[in-house]
């Protein structure tokens, strides 16, 4: 979420489950690998306020608008990976059966947590059968439910866990163990196990978006303390916050260290912006790359 408390402001939403709940929302992917995660596309929840054209048709209309809603937005996110073969791990708001199945005919894996409930119970998955099955299993039992959609295999995986059946749907993932190991406490004592594939993606890759945002907020968000209160420089808060997020996991990335308190980083940062040996060109004066003040990293 960019915070906002106009509700006049466009696109202006509450999402109570948000930590920030009033203001835009933005639909993000991040690729975490290494543990610095990098937030590479953004789109803004329009909602009523999608622009139109004077005839009534989209302004800016998707490629994908012969899809459902979700299925469209789960193609636009991930468009520039179509054809890669990468997986992208998804929570429960994107737990519908034709969004996966959809990605998988653009060369992509998608996975997601189903945790919805009653209407909202993504079709065909057959939850409460497989409720049963698993009862009187030990915690960590693992097993797959294979069906097949469209010509395509399409796969539920399941795990006990102490009260509940954990649920993840996908085109894809083994069901050998890997190298994560899980601890649960159940009425038995303490147990572990360890995670097959599709869970190890999930555990892995569900907190990468979280991980940016927090960053973003720690421990002052651009947009809690930019004076003018005017909508786009809300969003271009969004953005400037967003990016310098990424340019401190890439420099971590690149230097293979942990990336640096984020107010460090942007003290530096502002430190470079203001003394700065760039021409009116934009070219590098007499300072040469990889020269001058670093940024904290040991």
């Amino acid at each position: 979420m960019n915070t906002w408390l106009n509700k006049n402001c466009p696109g202006f939403m509450i999402v109570e489950r948000k930590p920030h709940p009033a203001g835009n929302e933005y639909h993000s992917i991040a690729d975490g690998d290494d543990g610095k995660p990098i937030m590479w596309r953004i789109k803004i929840q329009e909602g009523k306020d999608r622009p139109k054209k004077a005839d009534g048709t989209w302004a800016f209309p998707s490629q994908f608008e012969n899809e459902s809603k979700t299925v469209k937005l789960m193609l636009e996110m991930t468009e520039p990976i179509h054809g890669t073969g990468k997986i992208v791990t998804m929570d429960s708001g994107f737990c519908v059966s034709a969004g996966i199945l959809a990605l998988h005919d653009k060369g992509v894996y998608g996975q997601a947590l189903i945790k919805k409930r009653g209407r909202y119970w993504p079709r065909g998955v057959p939850g409460d059968e497989i409720n049963k099955h698993f009862e009187g299993k030990q915690i960590g039992e693992f097993e797959c439910f294979v069906q097949e959609k469209e010509g395509k295999q399409f796969l539920i995986h399941c795990h006990k866990e102490d009260k509940y059946v954990c649920k993840v749907m996908s085109t894809h993932g083994r069901m050998e163990e890997t190298d994560r190991v899980a601890w649960r406490l159940g009425k038995d004592g303490w147990s572990s196990f360890k995670y097959t594939e599709a869970f190890t993606n999930h555990c892995i890759a569900k907190h990468w978006v979280d991980d940016v945002n927090n960053r973003r907020h720690s421990p002052i968000g651009l947009e809690d303390i930019w004076a003018t209160k005017w909508w786009p420089h809300r969003q271009f808060t969004f953005m400037c916050s967003v990016a310098e997020v990424n340019a401190n996991n890439s420099l971590a990335r690149a230097m293979g260290v942990p990336a640096v308190h984020q107010v460090v980083f942007r003290k530096q940062l502002a430190k470079e912006m203001m003394y700065n040996k760039l021409t009116e060109t934009g070219v590098l004066g007499t300072l040469q790359l990889g020269q001058g003040r670093g940024l904290g990293v040991p």
